[in-house]
């Protein structure tokens, strides 16, 4: 991926990009009676928009997708040292413990199934996983027991061109 799309760092506004990663899961969200939680402090941050916005835009799809009908979805953003965390969670079925080890790879579709009728390719969390490593970050599964599953995604700030 790094080597086909060069990355461009720029600062950009986190809130705003976590906005429009919902926008095209707008309708879903509120066919399924779901309350979006986005945060109301911005925070800016240097980094490639195009490609935190490929992270954001396939994990609020998975939160989306999975998540359960009037459940909630809660984008959050802070800062602590040189490190920007974003969390993506939402209340739905956990990831089976047999799935957890294989989610970042690609292809693997675990046990649980979307919801809906758009069915899944298996790639978007490989997809999310190369995206992080191309901009000096991980995405680790950071909570999934008791009707709560949360991806938490890891930045250090990129120097400009």
């Amino acid at each position: 991926m790094s080597q086909l799309e060069p990355v461009k760092p720029r600062t950009v506004s986190v809130r705003a990009l976590l906005q429009q990663a919902c926008e095209p899961h707008r309708l879903l969200l509120e066919q399924k009676k779901v309350r979006l939680h986005l945060p109301q402090h911005e925070l800016s941050w240097q980094t490639d928009a195009d490609m935190l916005m490929r992270i954001l835009t396939n994990l609020v799809s998975n939160a989306a997708q999975y998540g359960d009908r009037e459940g909630e979805l809660r984008l959050n953003m802070f800062v602590e040292g040189q490190q920007l965390y974003i969390d993506i969670q939402n209340s739905g079925p956990t990831i089976p413990d047999a799935d957890v080890p294989h989610l970042f790879e690609p292809f693997y579709q675990g046990q649980n199934r979307r919801q809906g009728p758009v069915r899944g390719s298996g790639i978007g969390l490989s997809i999310v996983k190369d995206a992080a490593r191309v901009l000096g970050g991980t995405v680790t599964l950071q909570h999934n027991q008791g009707q709560t599953v949360c991806f938490r995604v890891c930045l250090t700030q990129m120097e400009p061109i």
